[in-house]
């Protein structure tokens, strides 16, 4: 009897259930937990760190941001010689060497050269500057709140990736046990289809039957070996180690009762807790604080200065000096304020208009995650009751055989249906799984993985 490879691969997957405490001995591997591999894929994968130096870099620029507000101080040396007479005139007055004999004419007029060697002191002390600054720090520190967001985002789409490849691989192995199981059951029938057509008891066409489908269970133990490869290829790229280390996991996938409420209260809990909806709603109060930043644009700007210098006519000896100051600029007309200001208001209301939309899409995926959810729950059950009537109905079919009673092809047809019913409640109990991840992620509450751990 030809077996569908799609509907035995369903099969694969519940022998996590039933075969979870006998499914004989684990893989060879290193031991992993579900929080062993999420830590280690927050640690080394590319979106966690990514989203890590993006927190560093908010930081910095928050940094930058306040040390406007300090005074900037700068010390300069110069040397130069020359003989124009009003840098020798100027310069001796600096160095305090200047005397009687520098007011004849023929030496004002034609002086010999002269070093000067000139160090400044100088600070600037921004005193208002139309509280651009202020807003400018202020962006800092709601960018510095945004890539926090973006951290848990990222740290959010690496626990969900985990999740799915962590439970891929348990499904994966679980298929191969599966299949592996009804390899042997094949292979006891093609025995006894033997041992009955030696004794005369059969034909030689349930034999057959028995090798064919003995081979068709052979090909899906070879594609489901397979699949775990890619299934652990997938975990360990994910946890940053190489793509075949091998592990052996701790966990399986039992039947569990996840508690989710309603759709209204799910998507009331996405719109406070969802990190890119709230980022949405500080890409608002940044474009409010541009707005602040233009309008600054209209006020005047306040420095104090000061320097402190020395000029000598060598290394050691000297005059110093010094200048305290303070100036204010005020422009009178700048034709490009209005719509520096005009563009920030519409920077606004474009980010009100991404923040709305991104509420709609919000809405929408909460909803469609929780009914994926509920269905993969019914699933469940519907997969355990085919699952028991399977089993029953292969017990009739088996004692109908030995008795003579019906065909070689109505047992294997049976044995089958066992084996896609085992795979079918492993599947059901993935997509709970699953299920269950995907509406923690679109709530924005993934934040551990604790209610997927016995």
């Amino acid at each position: 009897m030809k077996v569908s490879w799609v509907l035995t691969l369903t099969v694969l997957a519940v022998f996590a259930v039933q075969v979870a405490g006998q499914a004989g001995e684990p893989r060879q591997g290193l031991g992993l937990g579900l929080a062993q591999a999420v830590d280690a894929a927050l640690e080394n994968h590319p979106s966690a760190k990514a989203s890590r130096l993006g927190i560093e870099q908010a930081r910095n620029r928050a940094a930058e941001a306040r040390a406007q507000r300090a005074p900037k101080i700068s010390v300069s040396e110069t040397v130069t010689r020359g003989n124009n007479p009003v840098f020798v005139f100027g310069s001796l007055l600096e160095q305090a060497q200047f005397g009687p004999a520098n007011f004849d004419l023929p030496t004002l007029n034609n002086p010999a050269s002269l070093t000067n060697f000139r160090t400044v002191l100088s600070a600037d002390f921004p005193v208002f500057d139309g509280m651009k600054t202020s807003a400018r720090v202020a962006q800092a520190r709601i960018g510095n709140d945004v890539a926090l967001l973006q951290s848990q985002t990222a740290e959010q789409q690496v626990r969900f990736e985990v999740l799915r490849n962590y439970f891929g691989l348990v499904l994966a192995e679980t298929a191969l046990d599966v299949a592996e199981s009804a390899l042997r059951t094949a292979e006891a029938d093609v025995a006894r289809a033997r041992d009955r057509v030696d004794a005369g008891l059969t034909v030689e066409s349930d034999l057959l039957a028995a090798q064919v489908q003995f081979a068709e269970f052979k090909q899906q133990c070879i594609q489901a070996e397979g699949q775990r490869a890619t299934a652990l290829a997938m975990l360990n790229v994910a946890m940053g180690a190489g793509s075949t280390t091998p592990r052996a996991l701790t966990l399986r996938l039992l039947p569990k009762t996840f508690d989710v409420v309603g759709p209204d209260e799910l998507i009331s809990r996405a719109l406070l807790h969802r990190p890119d909806y709230r980022q949405s709603e500080s890409g608002i109060e940044i474009a409010d604080r541009r707005i602040s930043e233009q309008r600054s644009a209209y006020l005047p700007d306040l420095n104090a200065f000061a320097s402190l210098g020395s000029s000598q006519r060598n290394l050691s000896t000297g005059s110093t000096d010094y200048t305290i100051g303070a100036g204010a600029k005020f422009t009178l007309l700048d034709r490009s304020r209005p719509a520096k200001v005009a563009q920030a208001q519409v920077d606004k209301r474009l980010a009100e208009t991404e923040r709305d939309r991104l509420s709609d899409a919000l809405r929408i995926e909460v909803v469609s995650a929780y009914y994926r959810y509920r269905a993969a729950e019914q699933q469940v059950d519907v997969a355990d009751a085919a699952l028991t009537q399977a089993v029953e109905g292969l017990r009739i079919v088996q004692n109908r055989y030995d008795a003579g009673l019906t065909t070689v092809t109505e047992m294997l047809r049976a044995e089958t249906a066992v084996v896609r019913a085992r795979m079918n409640v492993a599947v059901s109990g993935h997509g709970q799984y699953l299920g269950y991840a995907t509406v923690l992620l679109s709530v924005g509450e993934l934040n551990d993985v604790r209610a997927f751990e016995p």
